[in-house]
C-alpha cells in the first residue's frame, strides 16, 4: 500500500503499532512505528498482522466476554455466535442471549463480509477484538514520534521505522522520516531491502542508520521460507553499502558515535531453517566482503514462537513447523562463527 492522499492533501499510511522506550530497534531509547504491509512471507514471522497491507482483525477467546456488542455494532453480519444447540445468534436474537454466556458455546467471522471497519474492536472493552491497521497521517505520525524527544537527546536514542517492511508504503515512509529528521531525531530504518533501488535511495536521504535483515544466502532456500528471491536483496545491500561509505567518506562522525550511523545487520536464527555452519559462514562473508565498513554491528536474533498465537487470533493455520528457539548455548555458539568470519573488524556481534 502506498501512502494514500487524504483530506487537504494530506499524505497518509497505514500503521498498526507504535512501540515506545525500545530498546531493541538501534541505539538508545526509542519509538517504533511498524507500517502495514510486507512483500516476504518468512515462515516465522513474529509480526504476522504487519505483511496483509488491510487492515485485520485478531481475537482472543480467553478475553471474550460474550456479551454480544460485536455482533451489534458489526454493519455488515459478519460476526455471529452460536447457541448450545448450533443455532446462530444474530442482531435479531442478541438481545435475548446478552447477559446468558452460558447459552453461548461458539463463534463464526465472516471474512468475504467483513470491511474491516474496525467496529466491532471500538466496542470491544476486555480487547478481545482488536484492529491490527489504522490510518495515520504524516503529521500525526511525526507528531507522535517526536513526543519522547527528551529522552532521545538523554540516551542517543531516535525514531525506527519498521513492519512489516516499511518500503512498502514508500511515500508515507519517506515523508514520515523526512519529517523527524526535519525536527532533529535520529532515524532508523529497518527493512529487507526488497524494494526498487529507486525507493531505498529516496529514503535514504533521510536516514541516519539501516537495520538490514538478512534471512538466508541460498537463493533457492531463501525462495522456500520467504516466498522471494535474495538477489534484489543482496544487490541493493551491496548498494546501500556503498551508499553509506561515501557519506562517511564525507560526512566522517566521531568514533564513539560510530554506531548510531551506516548499518545494523540483523539475522534472525531459526533453528533447523537457517542456523547452520554453511549459512552462518556465507552470511558474515557477505557482510565482509560486499558490506564492509559500512556496517558497524551484527544482531544475531534467536527466533521465539509469540507470532504462533497472533496466527490463531488471526483466524490463520499455523504452518506446523516444528521450530524451537534456540537455546543460549547454539546462539553463543553462531556468534563465534560470526566473530571468526569477521576477526580483524570494527564490526560488533551481539547474539540475544
Amino acid at each position: 500500500m502506498a501512502a494514500s492522499t487524504g483530506a487537504g492533501g494530506i499524505a497518509e499510511g497505514r500503521v498498526f503499532d507504535l512501540e515506545r522506550y525500545s530498546t531493541h530497534d538501534g541505539p538508545g531509547i526509542r519509538t517504533t512505528l511498524f507500517l502495514k504491509g510486507c512483500a516476504l512471507r518468512c515462515s516465522w514471522c513474529h509480526n504476522p498482522e504487519s505483511i496483509d497491507p488491510r487492515p485485520e482483525l485478531l481475537y482472543d477467546p480467553a478475553k471474550c466476554r460474550l456479551d454480544l456488542g460485536c455482533v451489534l455494532a458489526c454493519p455488515q453480519d459478519a460476526i455471529q455466535f452460536l447457541t448450545r444447540d448450533g443455532e446462530p445468534i444474530t442482531k435479531a436474537n442478541a438481545a435475548l442471549f446478552r447477559g446468558r454466556s452460558q447459552q453461548i458455546s461458539g463463534r463464526r467471522h465472516d471474512p468475504e463480509a467483513c470491511i474491516r471497519c474496525g467496529r466491532c474492536a471500538e466496542v470491544c472493552f476486555p480487547r478481545a477484538l482488536e484492529l491490527a491497521g489504522r490510518t495515520l497521517t504524516v503529521a500525526d505520525a511525526v507528531a507522535q514520534l517526536a513526543q519522547d524527544q527528551p529522552f532521545y537527546q538523554r540516551s542517543g536514542g531516535g525514531i525506527t521505522l519498521s513492519g512489516g517492511e516499511p518500503l512498502c508504503q514508500p511515500a508515507f515512509a519517506t515523508a514520515v522520516l523526512a519529517g523527524c529528521r526535519a525536527r532533529g531525531l535520529h532515524t532508523a530504518l529497518d527493512t529487507t531491502a526488497y524494494a526498487t533501488w529507486s525507493v531505498l535511495a529516496a529514503a535514504m536521504e533521510h536516514v541516519d542508520l539501516v537495520l538490514l535483515d538478512l534471512k538466508h544466502m541460498d537463493p533457492l532456500e531463501h525462495h522456500r521460507l520467504t516466498g522471494v528471491d535474495n538477489a534484489v536483496i543482496r544487490r541493493n545491500a551491496s548498494r546501500l553499502a556503498t551508499l553509506l561509505q561515501a557519506r562517511q567518506a564525507t560526512r566522517p562522525v566521531p568514533s564513539d558515535q560510530r554506531q548510531r550511523y551506516g548499518m545494523w545487520v540483523r539475522v534472525p536464527l531459526i533453528p533447523g531453517a537457517n542456523d547452520d555452519d554453511a549459512n552462518a559462514r556465507a552470511a558474515a562473508r557477505f557482510v565482509r566482503q560486499s558490506l564492509g565498513v559500512a556496517v558497524t554491528r551484527v544482531e544475531l536474533l534467536g527466533y521465539h514462537v509469540l507470532g504462533r498465537a497472533k496466527l490463531e487470533r488471526l483466524g490463520r493455520p499455523d504452518p506446523g513447523l516444528a521450530w524451537t528457539p534456540p537455546t543460549p548455548e547454539h546462539l553463543a555458539s553462531r556468534r563465534r562463527i560470526w566473530e571468526e568470519e569477521l576477526a580483524g573488524t570494527a564490526i560488533a556481534v551481539a547474539a540475544r
